[in-house]
């Protein structure tokens, strides 16, 4: 309940500001030159109080250890206090190589050791813009200063991780910058950070994301930061491994709805951009190819040990990031032309029920791999069982559309073979071939029957005939998936309808194949032409699980 406010004293409430009390003396230089902000000089003097000078700018109670209090101000002092305000120690003469009186924007309290803090100065009021950094670790008896190397601008605001001490973070006047070896080596951070004023910085104690408040830019993200402390922790040997898994970030298998207001980006309505939903890779590579040219092949792998998804992950030298999106491989969907596939590349499905997955990834012949787990959204008000009941549904449907495209599969076969047979007798004139001529039509008209009755056929314009299969499989597919609730009577309803017609069309196929196809068959052999394979086995329900 205690917050505290600073002004030349420190004011503490111990009730969430319901009274206050003063716990320090002023803590400022308390300059009366600095003081007169109502002498205007001839003109108009600045009414809002941001031109106030001896004033405190930051209050930083240590967070380890109760009573440590570390001050700043906007004359150059830092104050500390270590029995919470009966006391105060004024450390500035004791920080060498800053100008005297600079601006404190920003003190770091360590949340490792009560002894330790950071400081950053800010002197470009003056005309000086270089970058002042400061770390004691005795309650600033000695100060040391930190390298500025490489660093561009005058500093805001300095962060130590919560997890990882020698991981620091630096908000500049010209961008975000990193240290992983406490302070002697920093890296300008550009991987979404625009170069402009970083005024705070916040590591989410929770999602270990890096939160960097800017001036003019607005906020930004960065997400899972827990690489950058395997860095810190075990140097830029992590860099030189040609694979390897650094973090994969549990995945939340969240529900989302539309946003309020307009639905569609073009009538204007911001929108920030949002993390990806799934689980974040994050993985270290050195290939040996093109890098342009060379992917990570991605594999997720259920409890059973059996491939689910498999796609393709960067794979620049350093570190790379991908993003699975909790789904499995999609069923292959029947269709009047075959598919085109990407090499590696599958077409998601439904997303996978809560459990512990493991992701394996795989380059140039080197494979590395680490666990996932997926969680379930935990606003939904639903049961494992109920869970488990619609995904079940779902396979099921999944297995009818595997089936109905392998029976699409073969009736395109067989009218390609058709196809190339009449252009290999299009110049024959004989009556033999003649009549394989007219068979062959009346085959292809079949043929169309058939395959019309799964798939739609192509029209100008809109056609949506509901008793199309594909479209019947369809609809119950998309109906299971717009929630994790259990399948209703009215959807496994509509389940027992299409799979009733998928049947019905099966044995057309299959009697097509024993009764009308062998005649014709006999005639190709007359002309001694080559033919398509024998039939396979006939086509069938699939089985339940």
């Amino acid at each position: 309940q205690t917050i505290y406010l600073g002004s030349q004293f420190v004011h503490r409430s111990r009730d969430r500001g319901e009274t206050w009390e003063i716990i320090s003396p002023d803590l400022t230089t308390n300059n009366p030159e600095w003081q007169r902000q109502l002498e205007s000089g001839g003109l108009t003097y600045d009414v809002t109080g941001a031109e106030n000078f001896t004033t405190i700018t930051v209050i930083a109670p240590s967070p380890v250890q109760q009573g440590v209090i570390w001050v700043g101000t906007d004359d150059g002092q830092v104050q500390l206090t270590r029995d919470g305000g009966k006391t105060w120690v004024n450390l500035s003469k004791r920080i060498k190589g800053v100008p005297e009186f600079t601006w404190v924007p920003h003190i770091e309290p360590s949340p490792f050791n009560a002894a330790e803090a950071y400081v950053v100065f800010d002197n470009h009021r003056r005309g000086d813009w270089t970058p002042y950094i400061f770390k004691t670790t005795d309650f600033g008896r000695t100060w040391t200063a930190l390298s500025t190397e490489g660093i561009r601008g005058y500093c805001h605001v300095i962060r130590q991780d919560p997890e990882e001490p020698r991981l620091l973070y630096l908000g500049t006047e010209f961008g975000l910058y990193i240290s992983t070896d406490g302070g002697q080596h920093w890296t300008q951070w550009h991987e979404g950070i625009p170069t402009v004023p970083v005024r705070d910085i916040r590591v989410h104690p929770r999602e270990h994301d890096l939160i960097v408040g800017t001036h003019g830019r607005s906020a930004y993200v960065i997400d899972d930061i827990r690489p950058l402390r395997l860095l810190a922790r075990e140097g830029n040997r992590v860099l030189e491994d040609s694979l390897r898994i650094l973090t994969v970030r549990d995945g939340l298998a969240a529900t989302l709805k539309y946003a309020d207001g307009s639905r569609f980006p073009a009538h204007g309505i911001f929108r920030g951009e949002n993390r990806p939903l799934g689980a974040l890779i994050t993985y270290q590579v050195l290939p040996k190819g093109d890098p342009d040219s060379v992917r990570v092949t991605v594999e997720i792998v259920d409890g059973k040990g059996k491939v689910i998804r498999r796609f393709r992950g960067p794979a620049k030298p350093g570190i790379n990031r991908v993003v699975w999106d909790l789904r499995r491989k999609a069923p292959e969907f029947p269709s009047l032309e075959a598919p085109r596939r990407r090499p590696g590349m599958d077409r998601p499905g439904v997303t996978v029920l809560p459990g512990t997955y493991k992701v394996r990834l795989k380059l140039e012949g080197k494979i590395d791999s680490a666990e996932v787990r997926v969680l379930p959204d935990p606003r939904l008000p639903v049961t494992e069982a109920d869970r488990r009941a619609k995904f079940a549904a779902l396979m099921r449907v999944e297995r009818d559309i595997e089936t109905a495209a392998e029976a699409m599969k073969r009736l395109r076969k067989t009218r390609q073979a058709i196809r190339d047979l009449l252009e290999k007798i299009r110049e024959r004139k004989d009556s033999t071939a003649q009549q394989v001529r007219q068979s062959a039509r009346k085959l292809r008209q079949k043929l169309d029957s058939l395959m019309y009755q799964i798939v739609q056929k192509e029209v100008q314009g809109l056609l949506r005939d509901p008793r199309v299969l594909s479209a019947q499989l369809g609809y119950v597919y998309r109906s299971f998936q717009s929630s994790w609730d259990a399948p209703t009577p009215a959807q496994m309803k509509y389940l027992e309808i299409a799979e009733k017609r998928l049947a019905e069309i099966l044995e057309q196929i299959n009697r097509f194949y024993a009764e009308e196809l062998p005649p014709f068959r006999a005639q190709v052999e007359v002309l001694q032409l080559e033919w398509i394979p024998a039939p396979e086995k006939p086509l069938s329900m699939p089985e339940r699980q």
